[in-house]
């Protein structure tokens, strides 16, 4: 299978669209709660080509996605419940493929995608030059303090849990090694990349610590002698063990990126870090011009998902929620606020609830209430089986 990574050039429209009627051609919209954005979405794409039938997949929705997706004449698929966006993409490319189509694109629903710039997507494809074309949109808080024995509780789990990571992966990437080996397929390589970024960071293993920042230093002299699937990982790893020095570094790299791709991996490499001084100089990226307005809410996403982030990025949402809003575009500015069940604790819950209610901040048919939902599920969890965990990972801990 062929796959063309990077598109540089927008064919003519009139000669693409003549290229374009010799086939069928179906546009898969993945849509969650996405009521007040999927319309456009769908004009976007009529205008770039008529001919497109529209599918949008509805991921177990509570607001009217739905119901204004028919109305503008797109075919709804409604899923019985959430599966994620894999799931619902996969549910598109398989009505597609059933359904007998030539060309599949997709476009998400939230409107992060221009389908203005379909033509340099396809344009590899229609040539026959791939089987498969991928492409890319771009071209002072103290934060929350928790009790003196709840740091001391997370520090004390998040070794635990390091070690037991360690413990289950460590045989696996010692088998599979940092290089790419003979005869080996596609999903041995996204494997190999996937656990060393998880021993690296999670486990916090220092020895493939180490080894991470001597490849690291190796592909800045010769980046092509990196496995592109160990590449990410490696530099997702020095972020999580590396200081002001590769901090530095990471943001002239991002600021000095030669493709989408490695501008995408230097920016969330930026949330990566765990001091907490540098995770507030990007914080303060997102709403000062350094960081695009479509990205920055998806950054702040990250970082309120991050352990070492979240409260840090939370205050910083309380004091700069306005600026934003008027920033951000609609949908990302709404997508940001995905990361609130991550806010773990009693006293984070009942801080999201006022922040909401006190501020008047609405986002769409029922989205801040499954987020409310989701966190109040979170929180039952901890107080019931905090005990139960801490008894389990010290019986680990002994046996170690």
């Amino acid at each position: 299978m062929r796959v063309a990574e990077l598109v540089q050039e927008v064919p003519q429209h009139d000669v693409l669209r003549e290229r374009l009627a010799e086939h069928r051609r179906v546009a898969i919209v993945p849509a969650l709660n996405e009521e007040e954005s999927v319309p456009r979405v769908i004009d976007e794409i009529r205008a770039f080509d008529p001919g497109f039938e529209i599918v949008v997949v509805d991921d177990g929705s509570v607001d009217r996605t739905a119901q204004v997706a028919r109305a503008r004449g797109a075919r709804v698929i409604r899923l019985p419940f959430n599966l994620g966006i894999g799931g619902a993409v996969q549910t598109g490319f398989r009505y597609a493929y059933e359904n007998g189509f030539d060309l599949a694109v997709r476009v998400d629903g939230d409107g992060q995608h221009d389908p203005q710039q379909l033509g340099a997507i396809l344009e590899p494809v229609l040539a026959g030059q791939a089987d498969i074309a991928v492409g890319s949109r771009f071209t002072g808080a103290t934060g929350y303090r928790s009790s003196r024995s709840r740091r001391i509780g997370i520090r004390v789990l998040a070794w635990t849990v390091s070690a037991l990571v360690r413990q289950r992966v460590e045989e696996m990437t010692s088998l599979l090694g940092w290089e790419r080996q003979e005869g080996e397929g596609e999903l041995d390589r996204q494997l190999r990349g996937d656990l060393l970024r998880v021993q690296g960071t999670l486990g916090n293993d220092e020895l493939v610590q180490a080894r991470a920042r001597e490849i690291y230093a190796r592909a800045q002299v010769d980046e092509a002698s990196v496995d592109a699937n160990v590449l990410p990982a490696v530099i997702a790893i020095v972020a999580a063990s590396g200081g002001e020095s590769e901090y530095a570094e990471f943001r002239d790299r991002y600021k000095r990126a030669r493709t989408p791709q490695e501008e995408q991996r230097y920016l969330y490499a930026l949330g990566g870090f765990r001091q907490a001084e540098l995770l507030k100089q990007t914080l303060e990226m997102t709403i000062n011009g350094e960081v695009r307005s479509q990205d920055a809410p998806f950054l702040i996403r990250a970082l309120l998902q991050s352990v070492y982030g979240r409260g840090l990025a939370w205050e910083f949402i309380k004091q700069h929620w306005q600026s934003m809003q008027r920033l951000y575009p609609g949908s990302a500015y709404r997508r940001m606020y995905e990361g609130t069940p991550a806010l773990v604790s009693p006293e984070w819950e009942r801080d999201v609830h006022a922040f909401f209610a006190e501020n008047k901040i609405t986002l769409g048919g029922k989205t801040l209430e499954q987020y409310f939902e989701q966190l109040r599920v979170a929180v039952a969890f901890q107080e019931r089986e905090a005990e139960a965990l801490a008894a389990y990972l010290g019986r680990f801990v002994k046996t170690r």
